[in-house]
């Protein structure tokens, strides 16, 4: 290929990355086989490695010492392109496909712009599940003096109009830190360089900008503040589409540090000032609306509610302005601002004003505000208080089928669904009746909500659905031993055998169960537990025997918190029929001479606690020393029962 036909140079920067430049290069290739193109590496790192892939795709290799200034690594790739279009990126890039770009110079697209942009797909976490997209134009028709300029952050010069931005996107994870150390240094190194860039080039609004970003990301919040200050006060950066565009920067960076660090009163009175300056300037509804957007969060942080509302509904106004633009990547600095006047955050913004009509209880305007969010959007984002606001509102105005579907949205959201728990347990016994009407026209999908199903239809006396309930938690493999009172009394009201539908539990794992819940839930509760588990067994059932057990022993600690102990003959009766009961366990168990054997000291405390106790019982009335020491061993063997114990001791 000659010089004559090459179309697109591309050039690139190539360190030490052993773990991207393979991905970064495999990614070119079609591009590269489909363009007449070349590929212009610069090895700034002499990695052998690195370099025995990149000789697999070019043999145009640029050695270069490094400096600290990227634009000098660059302009010397720079230096030996021969296409008519320059095109760069970096060791630690790939793209997931070179569709839009082969298409925009083979259709001869290229010839109508002078440049051209593509999108960075920045993560910030390894795992590649959070990122932020930014249009950056990284191709120029190429010209006599085209260079790079700047040694951080660095960019070709000049950039001609008009640009055409292309949807192609390559993956990013320069951004997604190891540690906090490894952020910093990034940062700082940026900062030193960028510092020396700002004294080269003092009218540069973009490096100013860049300088704020790092500070920001280094948490160096004064100092980025002071900046932020420095740059959208200035008068002549209004002057120009592109100052605008990092004056408007400053001023959401500045918003958004203020909430950071919690200075919300500073970040109010700073915002005030914002708009006020805006005022009186046209062509400036990127800022205003990134302004109104910024401060409906700190109102809301203050209690200012009213104005909290006040500033949604100014948002709005300048949205739908903004919305008129048909290119909005131009107006945007680092493709930061626009995401605040997004289609995401409008639908945020309506949540928040949903949000302030509960917590001010002005239900007809919540209703109507709940009317407005479009529910089925897939991309909607609920936020922390949207399962708690629709709770309320649902008990607090007249029944509506289309809260249902609201409800299923939430509860379709399973990082949603515990705040909707957590608020459906803070309601009375007459707003949960409410909600769980509702909640009876979702689809469940884990155990809480079939017992939510189970408990509604026990209400309504509807023992099919109340059935379909258990078969599907049954079918499911969900939990049935649940902590809520109201299950276990709708299992009692209709009279149903719960032990019908744990067929796939055995013995220890049923026990296991029961002994579990008998710890988390009180007597109360768990006296109706008593009820429903024992349905369908037989006295000798080891289950029965383990579960009338359970109930025993709880029933003699609650005495004993509330120092009802009754006379010691009375507590002596309890602990005598108890340990009649373990010990009955102990034999369904284990050999009838157990507690005869050297096993004895390794079955559970409870067993053991039985044993002494029925030696004291066959000893009581003949050996009143014996009788006490027997009891001290079990004292000993069980402490959960020692202070009763004790008071045997005392009083026999």
């Amino acid at each position: 290929m000659t010089s004559q036909n090459i179309i697109l140079t591309i050039t690139m920067l190539v360190s030490d990355r052993i773990d991207t430049i393979e991905k970064c290069m495999k990614s070119l290739r079609h591009l590269l086989e489909t363009v007449p193109s070349e590929l212009i590496v610069v090895d700034t790192a002499g990695n052998q490695a690195c370099m025995d892939i990149v000789r697999q795709y070019t043999d145009k290799i640029v050695a270069f010492k490094w400096c600290d200034d990227f634009s000098a690594a660059r302009n010397a790739g720079v230096e030996k392109a021969q296409g008519q279009w320059l095109m760069y990126l970096d060791d630690d890039e790939w793209f997931e496909s070179t569709g839009e770009l082969e298409n925009f110079f083979l259709s001869g697209d290229y010839q109508n712009y002078a440049s051209a942009a593509y999108v960075i797909r920045n993560y910030s976490d390894k795992s590649g599940t959070q990122w932020r997209d930014s249009h950056v134009v990284r191709l120029v028709r190429r010209e006599e003096g085209t260079h790079f300029i700047r040694k951080v952050h660095e960019q070709l010069f000049p950039l001609n109009s008009p640009v055409c931005y292309l949807k192609d996107y390559a993956h990013h994870y320069n951004y997604a830190y190891d540690s906090q150390e490894e952020r910093d240094r990034h940062a700082w190194r940026n900062i030193r360089l960028l510092i020396e860039d700002r004294r080269n080039f003092p009218e540069d609004t973009q490096i100013t900008a860049q300088l704020i970003q790092e500070y920001a990301v280094a948490e160096e919040y004064f100092a980025a503040i002071e900046l932020c200050k420095e740059l959208w006060t200035a008068e002549d950066n209004w002057k120009t589409i592109v100052r605008a565009q990092y004056a408007t920067y400053a001023m959401g960076l500045e918003l958004r540090m203020y909430l950071l660090q919690k200075r919300y009163a500073d970040g109010y009175e700073a915002g005030r000032k914002m708009l006020e300056f805006l005022k009186m300037r046209d062509n400036v509804v990127l800022a205003k609306a990134l302004v109104c957007n910024l401060m409906t969060e700190l109102c809301y942080q203050l209690k200012k509610y009213e104005e909290t509302l006040e500033y949604i509904d100014r948002f709005y106004n300048n949205k739908r302005e903004w919305d008129r633009y048909p290119d909005h990547y131009s107006l945007d600095a680092f493709s930061e601002c626009a995401r605040y006047v997004d289609d995401k955050e409008a639908s945020r913004l309506k949540l928040l004003r949903l949000h302030i009509y509960v917590l001010l209880k002005e239900w007809e305007k919540a209703e109507n505000a709940c009317n407005e969010v479009d529910w089925q959007d897939k991309d909607i984002s609920l936020q922390d208080y949207t399962a708690s606001d629709m709770v309320s509102l649902t008990t607090n105005v007249p029944y509506h089928q289309a809260y249902s579907l609201i409800l299923s949205v939430i509860y379709g959201l399973k990082d949603k669904r515990t705040a909707l728990y957590s608020a459906i347990d803070k309601l009375d016994e007459q707003g949960k009746e409410v909600l769980l009407k509702y909640l009876s026209q979702v689809s469940p999908e884990d155990a809480k909500l079939c017992s939510y199903h189970l408990i509604y239809a026990a209400s309504e006396g509807d023992r099919t659905t109340a059935v379909s309930a258990l078969e599907k938690m049954q079918r499911e493999s969900y939990p049935f031993f649940l902590e809520d009172e109201a299950y276990w009394s709708s299992l009692q009201r209709l009279k149903i055998n719960l032990n019908a539908y744990l067929t796939d539990f055995n013995q220890y794992r049923w026990m296991e169960m029961a002994q579990r819940l008998c710890n988390v839930v009180n007597l109360k509760v768990f006296e109706k537990v008593y009820l429903c588990l024992i349905c369908g067994l037989e006295k000798t059932d080891l289950r029965y025997l383990s579960v009338s057990a359970l109930l025993m022993e709880k029933r003699l600690l609650e005495k004993e918190k509330g120092a009802e102990f009754g006379s010691a003959e009375e507590i002596w009766s309890d602990l005598l029929q108890l340990s009649q009961c373990w010990v009955s366990c102990a034999a369904a168990l284990y050999k009838e001479d157990v507690f005869m054997g050297e096993l004895f000291l390794a079955m559970p405390p409870c067993y053991q606690f039985a044993w002494y106790i029925m030696q004291a019982g066959a000893v009581k009335e003949q050996d009143h020393s014996l009788f006490r020491r027997k009891v001290a061993d079990a004292a000993k063997a069980y402490p959960n029962l020692k202070e009763l114990c004790k008071k045997v001791i005392r009083e026999s």
